[in-house]
């Protein structure tokens, strides 16, 4: 299943994915466990929605707070002190939404200190429980009494999937865009949007690529400070070679997030997010041919990828860029490259050795004897998987 961004892997599943050829699941923070509220103050469907219809917009039930989808480096110092101080915000979590494990919680989660200053900046119960929540706290029987489960009906939901029990609906596998219109309209009731569905990046980016380049990663093991040595050490697992040899590390391989606890905090503790990490490190390789949209969808069509070659179907074959230099390619497979956060010396590192056949017939795959298909197969797989 094509899932974005899936938490609720379990252990089992995750190993046996590793032990597989097939892409990763996406993760998406939006699919965690329904926490069963027992000790949850029984909220009225007033205090929930009606609230705030007088001051709500066309779009949200509620009205948005705004300060949520400002960038950090836009908030005065006092906000930035307080979303750090009482709800553990650094930059980096502020900047893409769903990064913070405070917006795991429901209103009714929060501790004291972290409701006033969730307060402080303009939240309270109701907005705080749609905007930053979306209702993941709730029960499926509160959903029903506060008239939210028709939002999530109609983004495929009921009971069972809610509660972990089936399958969960195809909406969860989409982007923004990827999503009807009803469906829209739909996550628009539970307080979704184009920012935090898509878990857009705020944080800042002057550089060519899609998101800000991670220069640390770059960087010789021997030249790192103590402290990120320490942490890609302790909690990512880096030794100096896998460090100094980009790419071949096997947790490269995975999405962001995918990473357990420990190597997600080890992550964000040295300067990766979600973004940085999924476009440098993994360039996509673990999504889903169904989770590309957009100009993301366009890169790697631009490459040559198609649905069958991607999926590493029977009888398909990786297109000629696969075997093709950085200085080889057209300028819009480069443009295409970048886009996947790859530059020369990423790009050639990760090129796997051209069949023998391949410039004989003008094909990437053309008549390609069984040992070097095997050989192709196998260097492919340890990239791509």
């Amino acid at each position: 299943k094509p899932l974005k961004n899936n938490t609720l892997m379990t252990p089992l599943i995750n190993v046996l994915f590793s032990l597989s050829s097939c892409k990763t699941p996406k993760t998406n923070h939006k699919l965690q466990l329904k926490m069963k509220s027992y000790n949850k103050p029984l909220l009225s469907a007033a205090t929930t929605i009606l609230a705030h219809i007088a001051t709500s917009d066309a779009t949200f039930p509620l009205k948005k707070p705004d300060i949520r989808y400002s960038p950090w480096q836009e908030l005065n110092s006092t906000s930035q002190e307080v979303a750090e101080t009482k709800l553990g915000y650094i930059p980096i979590t502020w900047n893409v939404h769903g990064l913070a494990d405070i917006e795991d919680n429901g209103w009714w989660q929060l501790t004291q200190d972290e409701a006033q200053g969730a307060t402080q900046l303009g939240w309270d119960e109701a907005t705080w429980d749609c905007f930053i929540d979306h209702y993941g706290s709730y029960d499926w029987s509160e959903l029903v009494e506060y008239n939210i489960s028709d939002a999530y009906e109609a983004l495929g939901w009921n009971e069972s999937s809610w509660n972990g029990d089936s399958e969960y609906p195809p909406s969860e596998a989409k982007w923004w865009d990827q999503l009807s219109d009803e469906e829209q309209s739909a996550a628009n009731q539970v307080c979704y949007f184009l920012d935090n569905w898509d878990d857009i990046d705020m944080n800042p980016n002057d550089g060519i690529f899609p998101h800000p380049k991670p220069d640390f990663r770059y960087v010789p093991w021997d030249e790192l400070s103590d402290d990120i040595k320490d942490t890609a050490k302790t909690a990512l697992g880096y030794d100096e070679s896998t460090w100094d040899n980009i790419g071949t590390y096997y947790l490269e391989s995975n999405v962001f997030g995918n990473l357990n606890s420990t190597e997600k905090e080890g992550a964000l503790d040295i300067g990766f997010y979600s973004h940085t990490w999924d476009c440098f490190l993994n360039h996509y390789s673990a999504y889903f041919w169904s989770s590309f949209h957009g100009e993301l969808k366009l890169a790697v069509e631009t490459l040559g990828w198609i649905e069958a070659s991607w999926n590493e179907d029977e009888g398909s074959s990786p297109p000629a860029t696969q075997y093709t230099l950085w200085d080889d390619l057209t300028q819009d497979e480069k443009d295409a490259a970048t886009r996947l956060c790859y530059f020369k010396e990423t790009w050639d590192s990760s090129r796997s050795v051209a069949p023998q056949s391949a410039s004989q017939n003008n094909s990437a795959h053309g008549g390609i004897s069984s040992v070097l298909y095997i050989s192709v197969a196998v260097v492919w797989t340890f990239f791509s998987v």
